[in-house]
């Protein structure tokens, strides 16, 4: 009903009902859209609401739950805990070997707006250069400096 009364777009209004119900109901708190593009008000409602709600979370660093995982030695569990990243990006994180897992890790906090973004991005370049460190030779065990190159 709010979206209809707001004349907001199919995008936002999947957007908003994508977001967590206290989320949601602070968004629509703020009473009626106003404005030329109810769209664009609310999309920029919703990133507000979002990135108030990661600054919660991320002052609220002791919550029981990241307690226990630091408790527990589990440094991926803690990570984990603390951004609050999805399955998927948990998934890909405790794929890694456990060096990989600490350099990620180690490279510091999840700081945006899409921490499981943020974390893959990191996975994704220490997966290279692990790939790298794996293959010193390129492709096929060819030294790329020298293919197409031809010994006399």
């Amino acid at each position: 009903l709010f979206c209809r009364a707001s004349g907001v777009d199919q995008r936002a209004e999947i957007s908003l009902r994508g977001l967590p119900v206290h989320l949601a109901a602070e968004i629509m708190a703020q009473g009626p859209i106003l404005g030329v593009n109810s769209s664009a008000v609310l999309m920029a409602r919703i990133h507000k609401a979002e990135q108030m709600s990661r600054t919660r979370n991320l002052s609220l660093g002791n919550t029981a739950a990241v307690q226990a995982a630091h408790a527990s030695g589990d440094l991926v569990t803690a990570f984990i805990a603390q951004y609050g990243v999805d399955a998927s990006a948990e998934g890909a994180l405790r794929a890694l070997p456990m060096e990989a897992q600490r350099q990620v890790i180690g490279e510091g906090p999840l700081r945006g707006l899409n921490a499981s973004a943020l974390l893959m991005s990191r996975i994704r370049r220490v997966q290279g250069s692990l790939s790298a460190a794996a293959h010193p030779m390129g492709p096929g065990g060819m030294n790329p400096h020298l293919s197409g190159k031809i010994a006399l």
